[in-house]
């Protein structure tokens, strides 16, 4: 079924007056959306489809036309279930599943015959109380029928339904008719896992025991990775995996998401580090690449979201990451230079970025150095490296009284996320000056150890640099070692997965020092918190049902086919002199589907304003950024004052019955996710319509 087209433009901008021949095809799948597309790529003359099949030249405008069910073939009886977005551990639901047959396909159908027809229902993190029902059928009329199904555990769910004549004579058109359908999600937890970073140092000959390393009381399902290597920097892939799972996508978190990819086999090939293996790595480097440049300014620099106007302040970064995919262009290095004459955009980190691009000219380090004496405020620590940095690849004769200064110059603390850290820095540095030292090789493990544990995507992207930077610069020796009899070394680290109730491994290194890496997660013992958490904010959320007469009522239940205004309210209760960059995450229950205002298929209800009734907008802040994901919602701030309140709503509807838990809704600083909020966890029942 095939509802009202949708155009928009190559830009994203959607535009009702186009007219145009639908000249070529292809099916399109969005993994975050809800609705599958149909799309044609289409100009003037020629076609241009959207799995890069050209015909002719590009394309200058896309047609959507969203499609609620694609089948691949017509058969005499066909089943129709319907699965959530996502779930929540726990959960209780009432999923319906229809079934047809075909008139033209089977004569029982033509004729008007009863025909019963028996479904079945398997799968995997699934309790299924009712695992067969039987259908009886008449002519093409179809039937909808409820199957329970309760998730027990987090985790990815599978549910496989099959259909199949029941009584069928043998060898008859009948008993070969039949279908299935197989469809999949996730089930999340209730509250998020408590998640624990340790590391461990085994000298060769002494045993030791995992809880000798977790702090946390973990319940004995809780899960552990474990990762043992003869490299003292072998942690660096729990930052890593960190990168390769952070949801978010302004320009800084796309740069910093792909630079473990960008040095990919360098990584594999010195520490033995997993990638995810069904990513490609050419295509993960272009659609990284082209996402950058759709937000690239006419002006000069790079927007923080793909519609901003103004170039972020991250923009010489998103040019470091660019000309480390080698695409970084001359427009780029205009931009950098400009930033340095004019003081603006971030100039110390552009006079940095111009020196890894090995297009610094001594006039542009000049310029900043004249600055840096002239201006009133003391420069910070960060910016002293910087310029440090700076001087030691021009060979300036101030580079050694630099480097002094910055060692007692005091750290940024305001807009430390907008420099590179501290500890990166003075890293770079004993790397560029001493690579080969003792104290360089402490200095850099000792940043990747204190990091580990505090996850930004900023903090990470450079410590993947700092360590990729060391093993460039020192191409050290790897070693072999054994642990427990069994061979490793940097190259070929040994990765173990277990529970909490396995951990009573004693673990014993031979030939060489062991360096023991590892990540538990779960809940703890006695400790599942079912109230609201506040660490520097305060979150609430509310659920309102819209009401006949247009007024919105405060519910804890609902039926489908309910419309439901969701408030989100942030509250800052930490002491940072401003707060920058918010990320508010709101999950969906299973129950719900959010309801894109910008898309005509999901226009909001009959006489709903977003404007005027759902206060996208909150006193405080102008929200910067939305998106309306398939299991989620997520609203990002710039900016946010002490004691201010961020309060927004948006709209959903209720598709499916049962028993549910929505997650608690997350509020973060997204370079400092350890100030964060979340909000209490919430249980409803949903009544057939």
């Amino acid at each position: 079924m095939i509802a009202e087209p949708v155009f928009g433009s190559l830009e994203g901008r959607f535009t009702s007056d186009v007219s145009l021949e639908l000249a070529g095809e292809t099916l399109f799948y969005r993994e975050n959306e809800i609705t599958n597309y149909l799309i044609i790529g289409v100009d003037k003359e020629n076609v241009t489809d959207v799995t890069g099949h050209q015909h002719g030249g590009q394309a200058d405008f896309l047609v959507v036309l969203s499609i609620d069910r694609i089948r691949r073939t017509i058969t005499p009886v066909m089943l129709e279930p319907t699965a959530p977005m996502s779930a929540t551990a726990g959960d209780e639901l009432q999923l319906p599943v229809t079934l047809s047959m075909a008139a033209d396909e089977l004569t029982e159908a033509a004729n008007q015959q009863a025909v019963t027809w028996t479904i079945r229902l398997s799968g995997e993190n699934a309790e299924l109380p009712v695992p067969t029902q039987n259908v009886t059928l008449q002519g093409n009329q179809p039937v909808t029928v409820y199957f329970p199904v309760k998730i027990p555990a987090a985790g990815n769910t599978v549910l496989r339904w099959q259909v199949q004549a029941a009584n069928a004579p043998q060898g008859s058109m009948l008993a070969r008719c039949r279908d299935a359908v197989e469809l999949q999600f996730q089930a999340v937890p209730p509250t998020p896992y408590h998640r624990e970073t340790f590391t461990g140092e085994l000298a060769p000959g002494v045993k030791w025991m995992l809880c000798q390393w977790i702090k946390g009381q973990f319940r004995p399902e809780s899960n552990i990775k474990l990762t043992f290597s003869t490299s003292p920097l072998a942690g660096i892939e729990y930052p890593m995996q960190y990168l390769f799972s952070y949801p978010y996508g302004c320009s800084e978190q796309i740069s910093s998401k792909v630079i473990p990819w960008i040095f990919r086999d360098h990584l594999q090939n010195a520490l033995g580090v997993k990638f995810p293996q069904e990513k490609d790595l050419q295509a993960i480097l272009a659609e990284a690449d082209a996402r950058l440049q759709e937000r690239r300014l006419p002006q000069g620099g790079y927007g923080y979201w793909k519609y901003s106007t103004e170039p972020s302040e991250f923009s010489p970064y998103v040019v470091l990451v660019r000309a480390l995919m080698n695409t970084a262009s001359s427009y780029d290095v205009d931009f950098l230079r400009r930033c340095v004459a004019e003081d603006k955009c971030n100039p110390y980190l552009s006079l940095f970025v111009l020196g890894m691009m090995d297009k610094m000219q001594l006039n542009d380090l000049n310029t900043m150095l004249r600055r840096a004496k002239q201006q009133r405020k003391a420069l910070s620590a960060q910016e002293c490296w910087l310029l440090a940095l700076c001087a030691h690849m021009q060979k300036h004769p101030d580079t050694a009284a630099l480097a002094q200064q910055a060692q007692k110059s005091p750290v940024n603390t305001g807009d430390a996320h907008l420099l590179p850290p501290l500890q990166a820095l003075q890293c770079m540095w004993a790397i560029e000056t001493e690579p080969h030292a003792p104290a360089t090789a402490k200095m850099v493990r000792s940043y990747m150890l204190r990091q580990m544990g505090l996850h930004s995507t900023w903090r990470n992207a450079w410590m993947v640099l700092v360590v990729e930077l060391y093993n460039i610069s020192t191409g050290a020796v790897d070693k072999t070692a054994k642990l427990n009899g069994e061979e490793l070394s940097a190259a070929t680290p040994l990765h173990q997965e277990l529970t909490v109730a396995q951990n009573r491994t004693k673990y014993q290194a031979t030939h060489a020092t062991v360096y023991a890496y590892g990540r538990a997660e779960g809940y703890l013992v006695n400790k599942q918190p079912k109230h609201a958490v506040d660490c520097g904010f305060a979150v609430q959320r509310r659920y309102e049902q819209l009401q006949p007469d247009g007024s919105w009522k405060p519910t804890a239940s609902f039926r489908v086919g309910d419309v439901v205004r969701v408030t989100l309210t942030a509250r800052a209760t930490c002491n940072e002199p401003i707060l920058r960059y918010l990320a508010v995450e709101d999950p969906l229950p299973a129950c719900m589907e959010v309801v894109d205002p910008e898309l005509a298929s999901q226009a909001l209800p009959e006489g709903i304003s977003e404007a005027q009734s759902l206060g996208w907008w909150s006193f405080s802040s102008p929200i910067s950024n939305r998106e309306f994901l398939k299991d989620r919602v997520r609203i990002f701030a710039d900016r946010l004052n002490p004691g201010d309140k961020l309060e927004i709503s948006y709209v959903a509807r209720v598709t499916r019955s049962g028993k549910v838990t929505a997650p608690g809704t997350r509020t973060e600083l997204m370079y400092q996710p350890e100030i964060y909020g979340l909000s209490a966890p919430q249980q409803f029942e949903v009544s057939a319509r």
